[in-house]
């Protein structure tokens, strides 16, 4: 994602600066958080409508956020049916066993541990590869489904991304409960204005289409993948190259290279 410093200028109003620095991580654009720059720490934490009507205010971006999840479920339902080859087609039993894994981690575990009796070792080297930039990729999803989307007034092309830590009441389990018995309202955490700035990120239509996109390549990554694996000895080698010559995956490669 582009990190975007929002100042405050004369007239009160926030505003993009012309100078927009892109910051770029193994995967592709990293997501930053903005950082909204107040005299008045009250307008700083008030910064932002929170809640269920969000994406009401921001329609066309709200279909990008949809369209953003649906990439990774496309990338999850290409490791299914891979583990199920993989498994000897056993349909049933190989999906039943890979859907019970919950995390990225567990599912990339599964597919490692019977690659590694059925796959060679150049071949295993650029499927963790693979694997490693899904576990990247998955970590954005994961920020669109489960942190609180908002809207600011301010920023008519953007919508806001907060860390559910930001809402985090202060009080202990049982103080939280004895407030509630006797009908008080819990205390949101007193947060510094550094301490917020870490908690928001702002999405525009580009961030968005940027996740889109890097599922998309992942997608081809992994049907490469899976066609390489049924070729002759020729056809085989060329997609292996090809594959081995993208961007995220050398990337990966070199970094295994290193820790070998």
């Amino acid at each position: 994602m582009l990190w975007r410093t929002l100042h405050h200028d004369k007239r009160g109003l926030f505003k993009t600066p012309p100078r927009i620095i892109p910051q770029f991580s193994s995967f592709g654009l990293r997501h930053a958080a903005a950082i909204v720059q107040s005299n008045k720490r009250s307008r700083l934490h008030k910064y932002g409508s929170w809640g269920h009507h969000t994406f009401a205010q921001r329609p066309q971006l709200a279909i990008l956020v949809a369209e953003a999840i649906a990439s990774w479920s496309i990338v999850e339902s290409i490791m299914l049916q891979f583990f199920v080859e993989l498994m000897g087609g056993t349909g049933d039993i190989a999906a039943a066993i890979f859907l019970a894994l919950e995390t990225q981690g567990t599912k990339s575990a599964a597919i490692t541990a019977v690659a590694d009796l059925k796959l060679s070792e150049d071949h295993r080297k650029l499927l963790r590869a693979i694997l490693a930039i899904g576990n990247s990729n998955k970590k954005a999803r994961d920020k669109l489904a489960h942190w609180e989307w908002g809207y600011a007034t301010k920023l008519p092309d953007a919508l806001l991304l907060r860390n559910p830590k930001a809402s985090l009441p202060e009080s202990s389990l049982e103080k939280m409960m004895q407030l509630a018995r006797e009908g008080k309202r819990l205390q949101v955490k007193n947060l510094t204005k550094e301490e917020y700035h870490k908690f928001i990120y702002v999405y525009r239509e580009v961030d968005l289409k940027s996740i889109i996109e890097i599922n998309q390549r992942l997608c081809e990554y992994w049907i490469t993948f899976r066609s390489m694996l049924n070729l002759g000895p020729n056809e085989a080698a060329k997609q292996y190259a090809l594959l081995c010559v993208a961007p995220e995956i050398s990337e990966k490669l070199n970094r295994q290279a290193q820790q070998d």
